[in-house]
């Protein structure tokens, strides 16, 4: 897929025209309302996803998809289907990338991962009120499509804009531009909302002969 074709579909979520600045003022505070709304009842996500990186500078573009579960208190499992067999899973406590093509599963305390942007407006873990200001939001059938910014901009993401299920209560879609100047784009689709998964959906137990590189807490 070409770069201007990620872009575009990435781009047409925003095709409307811009609301005059007194509409956009009263979009925006109902938008974020139901975006807090929705965070505070968020129980749990199993969705498809679909991740594409367009990196500009490097000439570079990136696909990853896959199955993914997401459930209150920052439990995460990511099951890659390209590539194959990688896996991310995160218990609230501990984070496991596992690279079966390296052999490799990288471990970190969750106190000292930065848990991507993406990952936390997926994931209900955002506070609205605090993180972010909206800059223009409009109504798209179900979703409402949001242009937002960050209050604190020292992380250097750029043109954040976020597609919001009403319906579902949850976050649909993602797109930004990091640090770098690379277009992210995370869109999920056939989502399910409100599901109960065990414990164990989102423990990680290291193959035999796999390298592990950092340590549990």
């Amino acid at each position: 897929m070409k770069t201007a074709a990620l872009w575009s579909a990435a781009a047409a979520w925003f095709l409307a025209a811009p609301a005059p600045p007194a509409q956009d003022d009263v979009r925006c505070a109902q938008a974020l309302r139901e975006l807090g709304e929705g965070y505070r009842n968020f129980r749990s996500i199993r969705a498809r996803f679909r991740h594409t990186l367009v990196a500009p500078a490097l000439k570079q573009e990136e696909l990853e998809e896959g199955s993914l579960v997401l459930a209150r208190g920052g439990k995460m499992r990511w099951e890659y289907t390209r590539p194959a067999g990688k896996l991310a899973v995160t218990d609230g406590r501990t984070s496991y990338l596992y690279l079966p093509g390296e052999r490799q599963v990288y471990v970190q305390p969750m106190d000292q991962w930065e848990n991507p942007l993406a990952m936390r407006l997926l994931s209900g873990q955002v506070q609205p009120d605090r993180e972010v200001r909206c800059v223009s939001a409009a109504k798209d059938g179900d979703r409402t499509l949001m242009r937002l910014e960050l209050v604190e901009q020292d992380s250097g993401i750029r043109e954040l804009e976020v597609a919001f299920s009403a319906a579902q209560g949850v976050v649909t879609a993602v797109r930004f531009r990091d640090p770098l100047g690379n277009s992210v784009t995370f869109e999920l689709s056939q989502v399910e909302t409100g599901g109960e998964f065990p414990d164990s959906l989102f423990t990680f137990q290291v193959p035999q002969g796999v390298q592990v590189l950092g340590s549990a807490p």
